[in-house]
């Protein structure tokens, strides 16, 4: 397993729709930081990345009708191909748990080192009694 740098992580975001980001430049990262942290007042500082070096992963749960999720990037792994194997968990309140009334859209953001090939994804979905 490779060791996991997590750069943010948040009940919200302006990520609507579930996504899988291999972030590899700057001028990207700058872009997709505005997004993440769109919900968050104020915005936290967009942490410094050497992207000769790393990438960034975000894992984008999308839009969820209550409180109560969350995205998790489990661990990354590297793969014989010299990409990476990234498993991630995306957890909830089961349907007859109280939660509150809110839409979120929670996301998750690791820094990894640079593969040199592809990266893949892998979710699960993990419903949590009360």
């Amino acid at each position: 397993m490779l060791p996991i740098d997590r750069l943010f992580r948040a009940a919200s975001s302006d990520l609507t729709e579930p996504a899988e980001l291999v972030v590899r430049d700057a001028a990207s990262w700058e872009g997709t930081w505005e997004r993440l942290t769109a919900a968050t007042v104020p915005a936290p500082h967009r942490p410094a990345v050497d992207f000769s070096r790393d990438v960034v992963l975000v894992v984008a749960a999308g839009e969820r009708p209550s409180g109560g999720w969350r995205v998790t990037v489990d661990a990354v792994r590297a793969a014989a191909d010299g990409g990476l194997d990234v498993t991630y968990t995306v957890a909830g309140p089961a349907p007859e748990c109280f939660t509150a009334q809110v839409i979120t859209a929670p996301v998750d953001v690791v820094r990894v080192p640079r593969p040199a090939g592809t990266v893949r994804f892998a979710a699960r979905t993990l419903l949590e009694p009360c």
